[in-house]
């Protein structure tokens, strides 16, 4: 089981090391010193899944506030949590934050060579709506997708 925080400084060098294993472009710390900031203004969320049984940050998902809708902009479960219920906790979480605004709708974009992620996704709701040409490492399109909520 994991428990979802939202995350603040010191879980940064742990989100940075699940990110490096799980992205060909992997963000920077600034780039989640740049979430944290989002998160406490309330724009966005910088949301971890901690492991009860080792306290280990599992994994991370972050977000932006657009108009009327939560933009996943970034999520990864590190490889040893992986298949264990951290990303669809984290999902659940965002779709949570999400409602407590009252905005309508979750988006978001995925590889289209992401099997793992494309079946989370679909089961949790979200639909395919378009597609980005090349968006992923220059060679594979990227997927967009949207769940609406109310």
């Amino acid at each position: 089981m994991f428990i979802i925080n939202k995350a603040g400084r010191d879980d940064i060098p742990a989100v940075l090391e699940i990110e490096k294993v799980s992205h060909a472009r992997p963000w920077n710390e600034a780039g989640f010193i740049c979430e944290l900031s989002k998160q406490r203004s309330g724009r966005g969320i910088l949301l971890t899944a901690q492991d009860e049984g080792s306290g280990a940050i599992a994994g991370y998902i972050t977000g932006d506030f657009i108009v009327d809708y939560l933009h996943i902009s970034n999520m990864a479960v590190g490889p040893d949590f992986r298949r264990g219920g951290a990303g669809r906790m984290l999902l659940a979480a965002a779709e949570r934050e999400t409602l407590k605004k009252k905005f309508s709708s979750l988006t978001l974009e995925v590889s289209e060579k992401n099997e793992a992620a494309l079946s989370l996704y679909r089961r949790f709701g979200f639909e395919i709506k378009g597609r980005r040409p090349k968006f992923y490492e220059e060679k594979y399109d990227g997927l967009l997708m949207w769940k609406r909520l109310i």
